[in-house]
C-alpha cells in the first residue's frame, strides 16, 4: 500500500483485496482491482492492443508451442475466469 501511494498509483491490483480497505486508498485516490476485474477493464477499454498483448504472451510459449486453448485455461485455473470467458469468444485473435 505505501509503494502504491509513494509512488502516486492510480490502482493497486492483486488477489488479496481484503488487505487493501477502499476507505484507507481513497483519499489517495487509489483503487484495489482483482487482477481478472484489471484484465477485463483493459479489454474492454483497448480491446485490439490487449488481445495482441495477450497474443504475444502465447506465442513466447515456444518449448512447446500451445494452443490458445491452453492459454485460456491457464488464465481460468489462475483465478481470472471472466478474462477466460472473454477470451474464449476471441480464441481465433488470440
Amino acid at each position: 500500500m505505501a509503494a502504491g501511494i509513494a509512488g502516486h498509483a492510480d490502482a493497486i491490483v492483486t488477489f488479496n483485496t481484503k488487505d487493501f480497505p477502499a476507505d484507507v486508498l481513497q483519499p489517495y485516490g487509489i483503487e484495489v482491482q482483482h487482477p481478472d476485474e484489471f484484465v477485463m477493464n483493459q479489454l474492454q477499454l483497448q480491446k485490439i492492443p490487449a488481445l495482441s498483448a495477450i497474443k504475444k504472451m502465447r506465442a513466447r510459449w515456444t518449448n512447446p508451442a500451445r494452443p490458445a486453448q491452453e492459454l485460456i485455461t491457464a488464465f481460468e485455473k489462475r483465478g481470472l475466469p471472466m478474462t477466460a470467458d472473454l477470451l474464449r469468444e476471441a480464441v481465433t485473435l488470440i
